[in-house]
C-alpha cells in the first residue's frame, strides 16, 4: 500500500526544528491472518473460536468492529482507540505502524427447536511501534522532541449474552446485552488539544495540556428482528 499524510506530504515543516523535508508518504506491505474452529457439541450446542493477527492492516484484526465500530470508546466516554494502518508524526518525521490481534469465542445452546441462547466474549490488543514524536505540530511543543504521541499499548474486551427465538423459517428475534472495557496506556509524550492550527507549519498554534482518560467501559444492548428473503 502507499500511504500519505495530506497535511505534510511535500511540505518542509518537519523534524524538531520544523525545517526538514517531510517524509509524508511511504510504501508499506500490510498483512493479516485469521483462523477459526466450530464444534457441534451434544445437547444441541455449538462452540466457536476464532483468532486474528495483523501488521499494518488494522481492519483484518477485527478491532474496528468492537461494539458497532466505536473503536473501544463505549457510550462516548474515554479515549477512542486510534485505529489506522499507519500514522505519521511530523516531529519525528517518521511513521508509526500497528500490530493488532483478537480472539473471539461463542457458545450457543438450543433450549427448544425455536429457542436458543448464547454466551460470547472477545479480547483484542493494539500495539504501536516506531513512535518518535509526541506533538502533532512542532510549534506547539516549542521545538522539543517528545516521544510517544499515540498510546503504545491498548487492550479491549467484550462479554455478552443473548436470547433468540426462531418462530418460523427465516425469521429471528434476538435480544443481546454486552459489556465492554478498553484500557489504553498513557502516551509518554504530551497529551491535550491543539487550537488555532491555521497552516501546515503550525503558525499560531496553541497547545493546551489535558487529562488522559485511558479507561472506557459500559454496557450496550439491542433488540434485533431479522427476516431473510
Amino acid at each position: 500500500m502507499n500511504v500519505q499524510d495530506s497535511a505534510f506530504y511535500g511540505a518542509v515543516a518537519c523534524g524538531s526544528s520544523g525545517a526538514l523535508p517531510c517524509n509524508g508518504s511511504q510504501d508499506k506491505i500490510g498483512w493479516g491472518v485469521d483462523a477459526g474452529v466450530s464444534l457441534n457439541l451434544p445437547w444441541q450446542s455449538t462452540f466457536l473460536l476464532t483468532g486474528a493477527y495483523s501488521q499494518s492492516a488494522i481492519w483484518y484484526s477485527g478491532l474496528p468492529d468492537g461494539i458497532w465500530g466505536e473503536n473501544g470508546q463505549v457510550n462516548g466516554n474515554g479515549q477512542p482507540m486510534f485505529l489506522a494502518d499507519a500514522a505519521f508524526d511530523p516531529v519525528a518525521n517518521a511513521w508509526a505502524t500497528p500490530t493488532a490481534w483478537s480472539v473471539t469465542t461463542l457458545f450457543e445452546h438450543h433450549f427448544a427447536p425455536t429457542v436458543y441462547g448464547n454466551l460470547e466474549g472477545s479480547v483484542g490488543g493494539l500495539n504501536w511501534s516506531g513512535q518518535g514524536g509526541g506533538c502533532p505540530l512542532y510549534a506547539a511543543c516549542d521545538g522539543a522532541l517528545i516521544p510517544g504521541g499515540l498510546s503504545p499499548h491498548s487492550t479491549s474486551w467484550i462479554v455478552g449474552a443473548g436470547l433468540g427465538w426462531n418462530p418460523a423459517a427465516n425469521l429471528n428475534f434476538d435480544l443481546e446485552l454486552m459489556h465492554q472495557c478498553t484500557i489504553q496506556e498513557t502516551p509518554s509524550g504530551l497529551v491535550g488539544t491543539i487550537y488555532n492550527w491555521q497552516s501546515d507549519d503550525g503558525a499560531g498554534a496553541v497547545f493546551v495540556p489535558g487529562a488522559w482518560n485511558g479507561v472506557s467501559s459500559g454496557f450496550a444492548g439491542r433488540f434485533r428482528l431479522t427476516r431473510y428473503f
